[in-house]
């Protein structure tokens, strides 16, 4: 259910916002912050 909201009713930079309001950070070992993960690789 989420992954068809997220898809269908969600624009990506919404996405992006919810990944950064929650606080989601990588599993790599620097903990880099995994919503501006996502933007910085929207923008490239």
């Amino acid at each position: 259910e989420a992954l068809g909201k997220v898809l269908l009713e969600m624009s990506p930079e919404n996405v992006t916002g919810l990944l950064k309001d929650a606080g989601l950070r990588g599993r790599g070992g620097g903990g880099f912050p995994t919503g501006l993960k996502w933007e910085f690789t929207a923008k490239s």
